[in-house]
């Protein structure tokens, strides 16, 4: 109520400035001393008024939860598709959403480069992890169907149709087509749902993680012996640039080598 009030009067006060006749110019000079006097106190309160309103609006949203703890954790990633040569002792565990757009923009702009640096080199495999947090069913349906293109050898081609179209995955059957999926296979998979249970598998995991949301990044050393087990090193949130994950990577794989 406060703001309405001193916005209008504000406003009142500059609609009879514009309509001032040239014959009170002399008043006016007056009034405009008076007037830049009153336009400060406005902008002042108004300023006032902003920083309380952010003051509430913090208090009312709910506590960052806080990172997990991932170091020398144990886990395993078996059933899902892996990036990167079996050699490589540093992997990437990414907890995804299918609808999220930070995820969506860490596999369009930060995952190039990730690629190219550490993954094609050999240095780091790369594995994305179900974490349907943001919707239920068009999330899931969309974890379901990377799935089942992973098994005509397509996981990554579908993964990234999927994260690029994001409005479009009411048309699962579409962005398959795309990608030139053997669709009677691809319709089959879906109907049956054989990948339902790897996906629930995979939203175990990252609740038994305790993975607050998504997207989330595991760097975690390759179990030698059993590439599919992992041990946490540490843990990235959110949708970084390159260079927070070339830096973590680099301290991760000095550490692996010492």
């Amino acid at each position: 109520m406060h703001i309405r009030l001193v916005i209008t009067a504000a406003l009142i006060f500059l609609m009879v400035s514009d309509v001032a006749s040239p014959v009170f110019a002399a008043e006016q000079a007056t009034e405009k001393k008076k007037n830049g006097m009153e336009s400060s106190s406005v902008q002042e309160a108004i300023n006032k008024d902003k920083e309380m309103i952010n003051m509430i609006m913090q208090q009312n949203q709910p506590p960052r939860q806080p990172d997990p703890i991932v170091k020398d954790v144990e886990f395993d990633i078996a059933g899902n598709q892996v990036m990167g040569s079996n050699k490589a002792r540093l992997i990437i565990v990414q907890f995804s959403d299918y609808s999220c757009s930070h995820c969506s923009f860490h596999t369009r702009e930060t995952l190039p480069d990730i690629q190219k640096h550490f993954i094609d080199t050999g240095k780091l495999r790369y594995v994305v992890i179900d974490y349907p947090l943001l919707s239920d069913l068009p999330s899931v349906t969309a974890s379901e169907a990377a799935h089942c293109a992973s098994d005509q050898g397509k996981f990554w081609e579908m993964h990234e149709e999927l994260m690029f179209n994001q409005t479009k995955m009411a048309d699962i059957k579409g962005i398959a087509s795309s990608i030139n999926l053997d669709m009677p296979d691809f319709r089959v998979c879906m109907e049956i749902k054989k990948h339902a249970d790897t996906v629930t598998k995979n939203v175990a995991l990252a609740d038994k993680l305790r993975i607050p949301s998504v997207p989330g990044f595991i760097l975690g050393k390759v179990d030698p012996e059993n590439p599919e087990k992992v041990k946490g090193a540490t843990y990235i949130r959110g949708a970084k640039p390159f260079a927070i994950f070339q830096d973590a990577i680099e301290k991760t794989l000095a550490e692996i080598e010492r």
